[in-house]
């Protein structure tokens, strides 16, 4: 005799005493949820992101060509003509990307006023 009413598999626990659970069908699934599946279209593949580098004051001039002393940096920063450094241990720093993308708009600039 079972005590505490009606043993349907539904109201029965399977293995490890948690419920079993739902199964939705396509019209019940949220809508977070509705374009899930194995039919999907597979995702566009992106190009693989490239590293972020350090470089230094040294490698200002030895890249880009960028000539100027360390308060000649300073000062273009204050003037917002060049990027912010940053401290990596006791040096002034810069990521290779930000510098690419300022060079890049410095030549932009100089071609346009040519």
């Amino acid at each position: 005799m079972s005590r505490g009413g009606a043993t349907s598999k539904d109201n029965r626990e399977h293995k490890g005493g948690y419920p079993e659970p739902l199964k939705l069908g396509d019209a019940e699934k949220p809508a977070a949820l509705a374009g899930i599946g194995h039919n999907n279209p597979p995702a566009p593949i992106t190009p693989p992101r490239r590293r972020r580098r350090i470089v230094f004051k040294e490698d200002l001039e030895r890249i880009w060509g960028i000539r100027a002393n360390a308060s000649t940096l300073w000062r273009w920063e204050k003037q917002g003509r060049f990027p912010k450094h940053f401290m990596c241990g006791n040096r002034n720093a810069w990521y290779d990307d930000v510098i690419d993308a300022h060079v890049e708009c410095m030549g932009a600039e100089t071609t346009e006023v040519a």
